[in-house]
């Protein structure tokens, strides 16, 4: 699979690179302009006394066209593969992910000061959860498209307001009704996939004045066939809807070479949906949590970067609160500690330094701590408590 994508890569370089060189003697009054960036990372991680392999590989090609002053159109397609990683960004940490999206948005210059864009967008994400198997049958394997509305305010050429709307439908193909299979064995073939799908709406809102920056970001999921979940083990008539809404601040100064941009981060989500625990495949008196999902998590985040002996050396430390309304933790014998509501706790440290080796390409060597703690001690499912540490070396060309 990994070399197939490798492969499919270097086809589209060598097809923009060709195509870009055909088309730019032929059109003198118009811009138009090609542009690639590549990303691969190879990484050992090393997580509480055992080791596993990791890579990362992201690709971004697009075009981009003016028309004329005023209008422009750009089309950037994006492949990304994820591999084992030390920091939980998924469900799981051995947890592999392509994805593959492809947007076309045009944009148009009303003035100075204003800009619309209009972006069409698709996209196809697979998973894997360990290194057997394939992609084709994971639950949360899903495609989406959909449409995307924004407006831009200029006050300056580094001064900006953006409000955007978006919206996506989300469908996810292989998601089946699990206390089904799990209450009636052998019942996978009479139930269709699907039972994730899902409308995506989001308000999004970014300022950027004065060397400071902040946004908003809420956004609603409708499902359109996943039902509440009931303490009888069966489901209500109501539709799962999940909202979430975040809030960033930040400032960027610079200090002789020294460039910092402290940020502080809130999310608040929140769902109708509620959780049943089985202990076991016999256990007839499941444990119900109501608006088991419902969280609050506080992030603060200081990346920093500045450059030396011809190197680019990044630095950014980060910890992160994750702070359950009413999800009670589990002991080490997966039983709830009913006077006390699950928090998780991460703390982060990555390093990189860069160097380029010509005018389109960059070698990069990486470093990442992680320690992440939970008063939640149950860890067979997703691990909570642990501490890691990963090294990695990566390779990057753009143009």
């Amino acid at each position: 699979m990994i070399r197939r994508i490798k492969f499919s890569v270097l086809l589209l370089v060598l097809f923009l690179t060709s195509f870009s060189n055909l088309f730019s003697s032929v059109i003198e009054s118009r811009k138009y302009l090609t542009y690639l960036d590549l990303s691969f990372v190879q990484n050992i991680n090393l997580m509480d006394g055992y080791s596993y392999g990791g890579g990362f590989m992201n690709s971004s090609f697009g075009i981009l066209y003016d028309f004329n002053e005023k209008n422009s159109l750009v089309l950037n397609y994006n492949l990304l593969y994820n591999g084992p990683s030390v920091n939980l960004n998924s469900r799981d940490l051995m947890e592999r992910i392509i994805n593959n999206s492809l947007s076309v948005e045009w944009q148009k210059k009303i003035n100075d000061s204003y800009r619309v864009r209009t972006d069409l967008y698709t996209g196809k994400e697979m998973r894997k959860s360990s290194s057997i198997g394939d992609f084709n049958d994971n639950l949360y394997n899903n495609n989406s498209k959909g449409v995307s509305f924004y407006l831009d305010r200029y006050f300056s050429k580094r001064d900006i307001l953006t409000s955007g709307l978006i919206y996506r439908k989300i469908e996810f193909p292989n998601y089946t009704d699990l206390i089904t299979e799990f209450k009636i064995p052998g019942s996978q073939s009479n139930i269709s996939g699907g039972l994730y799908d899902n409308n995506l709406y989001v308000i999004d809102l970014k300022l950027k004045k004065d060397g400071y920056f902040a946004s908003m970001n809420y956004t609603i999921q409708k499902y359109i066939n996943q039902k509440i979940v009931l303490s009888s083990g069966t489901y209500s008539s109501e539709k799962q809807n999940d909202k979430n809404i975040k809030f960033i601040f930040g400032l960027e100064r610079t200090l002789n070479n020294f460039l910092f941009f402290p940020t502080i981060s809130f999310i608040h989500h929140d769902s109708n949906q509620n959780f049943l625990r089985f202990k076991s495949l016999t256990d007839l008196s499941p444990y119900f949590v109501r608006d088991a999902y419902d969280y609050n998590q506080y992030s603060f985040k200081i990346p920093s970067s500045f450059s030396f002996l011809s190197m680019d050396f990044e630095l950014s430390m980060g910890y992160d609160i994750k702070s359950y309304v009413s999800r009670p933790p589990r002991d080490i014998n997966n039983d709830y500690i009913l006077s006390r509501k699950q928090k998780d706790y991460v703390l982060s440290l990555d390093f990189s330094v860069s160097r380029k080796i010509n005018d389109i390409a960059s070698i990069s060597f990486y470093y990442s701590f992680v320690k992440s703690d939970s008063n939640n001690k149950f860890d067979a499912y997703l691990p909570l408590n642990y501490t890691a540490n990963s090294f990695g070396f990566g390779y990057r060309i753009r143009y």
